[in-house]
């Protein structure tokens, strides 16, 4: 038996494996069926959750490479892609949409940490890592979520070529996307087609993936200010006009993304203990982490994975990119 995400996050049994999970040792208890399929980049979401949760106890990346080990083959085709989209029992893509053009980057970083040593995920990370290496020189990416969340990816390694160039396309395009709205703030455009779009749970997004990178030398110093300041805009725009979107003003995913960009916690690299826990190693760190560390207030409270229910049925303004191969899609939602 393995198992499947839903976006929401819960965990089903799928019957084409002969892998024996017990429901009491899956990471969170199946529910019931909200959506009939799951995202590639949901399940990376909860995989960073679970490699969090580590650091406090260690049982926790046992049961983040179980998962792994389970919804890899559901996703992945090797040498071509990662599944947008699968079926949430694991039995194949959701007809009409084809390879994602950022999941590969998502789950890369995901099972690296994990398994820095690749004891136990060595030929999951070879396959993702082939396909990054082979798709990062042509990045290009315009959608708001997908440039943050990909640049929150690249900055758990930024000393890599791929995250490097990544990363920096990631910041030109954001620079293009943003709105100034004087002395309101300012919010990042869905895309360069949709300047006067703001979908406020994927702002929240870039400004998480600003923040983390702003820990990190993906930013360059002669930036750094501008940017920090452009985060700040952002937030007091937000703080204003969150609900002005009708169809997500009461959404959860606005809330628990709104959270998690003014407290973003362990969403950060470098709020992070400083050695992660390997299989068989005592905790690194307790939860008076944050407040020992002089990282800000609140870094705890934005543990929180921001997978959010009810994420993925944003119709219309998702803006495919031009990621790689044809037929990819640079949405994450």
């Amino acid at each position: 038996m393995a198992v499947c995400v839903y976006p929401c996050g819960t965990l089903v049994p799928a019957a084409n494996s002969q892998h024996q999970h017990p429901l009491s040792e899956l990471p969170f208890r199946p529910s019931p069926l909200r959506y009939p399929f799951s995202y590639a980049h949901y399940n990376a979401l909860w995989l960073y959750a679970l490699y969090c949760f580590s650091h406090i106890e260690p049982a926790y990346r046992q049961r983040a490479i179980d998962m792994v080990k389970a919804s890899h083959p559901c996703f992945m085709v090797k040498g071509r892609g990662i599944w947008w989209k699968v079926y949430a029992d694991g039995s194949g893509p959701q007809p009409g949409h084809g390879f994602g053009g950022l999941d590969h980057f998502d789950l890369y970083a995901m099972y690296r940490l994990l398994d820095p040593e690749r004891t136990s995920l060595a030929s999951e990370i070879a396959d993702v890592e082939e396909l990054v290496m082979k798709d990062y020189r042509r990045f290009d990416c315009d959608q708001d979520l997908g440039l943050g969340m990909t640049l929150w990816t690249c900055s758990f390694f930024p000393e890599e070529a791929w995250a490097r160039t990544v990363g920096a396309r990631c910041l030109t395009r954001l620079e293009e996307l943003w709105v100034d709205k004087g002395a309101q703030g300012g919010y990042f455009a869905r895309a360069p087609w949709a300047r006067n779009l703001l979908v406020a749970f994927a702002n929240c997004g870039v400004g998480i993936g600003l923040q983390a990178a702003l820990t990190t030398p993906l930013v360059p110093a002669a930036d750094r200010a501008a940017w920090r300041a452009r985060v700040q805009r952002l937030h007091s725009f937000l703080d204003k006009h969150a609900t002005d979107d009708p169809e997500y003003s009461r959404e959860a995913i606005t809330w628990v993304m709104m959270c998690n960009t003014h407290y973003p916690g362990w969403l950060c690299p470098d709020a992070l203990p400083s050695s992660a826990v390997k299989a068989g190693e005592a905790p690194a760190a307790s939860m008076k982490y944050a407040s020992e560390k002089d990282t800000g207030a609140g870094r705890m409270e934005g543990v929180a994975a921001s997978t959010g229910a009810g994420a993925g049925q944003k119709a219309g303004a998702t803006g495919a990119g031009k990621v790689g191969q044809p037929g990819q899609s640079a949405s994450l939602l």
